[in-house]
């Protein structure tokens, strides 16, 4: 009877083992179907527009800059550059900005203009909800937006339409908005950005332009050293065919003759090049030099 009462045991312990091992299983298997998008990759498709990519808005080319994300203050700061396809009627483009997040399409987005300057527009964008998943924004050369428009910035044909703008044969050129995206996959998180003066603005700007400006003149040094090998290359192979040129017989003269034109003119249009690319690179350097006076003038 004792042996019985413990098999009946065992099997009464064994039973409430099982109950309570499903029981934590299925607690688990909940927990990771309901929270797997936290620690797994998000297969989504990617919704954003590339920096430096122009796309068109009326007559006016833009493309952004720079897109920037703080994401302890829950806001954005975009850098736009435009400027005018056809600017011979001297009006400046006046651009207005809308956003929203994918995660709630109903909801706009504070959006401020802190300062345009020549050719560049920086915004803030602010209240950025911590799941906004994407943010669209959209750039309006009338101050009036459509709202039932508006909420579909995020519908497959609008993206699709938004991300193939950057032709002038694209239907989108007569239109007078466009909108541009930015992924939580891809922004910039910069959690030290914070609202600058306009003239730490202006500061920051004009040094970045002077530090393109001067990788330009490193890609114009480059290209004029390579242009000067192959002048060398050109005269050792002239000096080579005159070599020959005593040896040959008329027929073949006549030959060698036509590949030393040839060689002298590729050399002429080489050094012509070159000449180009030098004059480029001083109009590059005073134009450096205006701008480290702006820097210094501002500063003051």
């Amino acid at each position: 009877m004792e042996g019985i009462r413990n098999i009946k045991v065992s099997a009464k312990n064994n039973k409430s083992f099982f109950y309570y091992f499903s029981f934590f299983l299925i607690a688990a298997m909940y927990i990771f179907f309901f929270n797997s998008k936290s620690f797994l990759p998000d297969a989504s498709p990617v919704i954003n527009t590339d920096i430096n990519k122009v796309m068109y808005l009326g007559g006016t080319r833009i493309s952004i800059s720079r897109w920037e994300y703080n994401s302890q203050k829950n806001f954005m700061e975009v850098e736009l550059n435009y400027d005018d396809v056809d600017s011979t009627n001297g009006i400046t483009t006046k651009l207005y900005f809308t956003a929203k997040p994918k995660s709630d399409i109903t909801r706009k987005l504070v959006v401020k203009t802190l300062i345009t300057t020549g050719n560049i527009y920086i915004i803030h964008i602010e209240n950025i909800p911590k799941n906004f998943e994407a943010i669209a924004l959209k750039v309006s050369q009338n101050s009036g937006i459509n709202n039932e428009e508006y909420t579909e910035d995020f519908s497959i044909d609008n993206i699709d339409k938004n991300m193939q703008n950057d032709s002038t044969d694209n239907n989108q050129i007569v239109n007078n908005s466009t909108t541009l995206y930015c992924d939580y996959r891809k922004v910039k998180i910069n959690n030290n950005l914070k609202t600058e003066t306009q003239k730490n603005y202006i500061i920051d700007i004009t040094k970045r332009q002077i530090n393109t400006m001067k990788d330009n003149i490193n890609i114009i040094d480059k290209k004029v050293e390579d242009n000067k090998k192959l002048i060398d290359m050109c005269n050792k192979k002239i000096s080579d065919l005159k070599e020959q040129f005593k040896y040959e017989i008329e027929q073949e003269q006549k030959s060698t003759t036509q590949q030393i034109n040839s060689y002298n003119f590729k050399i002429n249009d080489i050094v012509r090049k070159n000449n180009d690319l030098i004059n480029n690179k001083n109009l590059i350097q005073e134009k450096i030099k205006k701008l480290q006076a702006k820097i210094q003038d501002i500063s003051k």
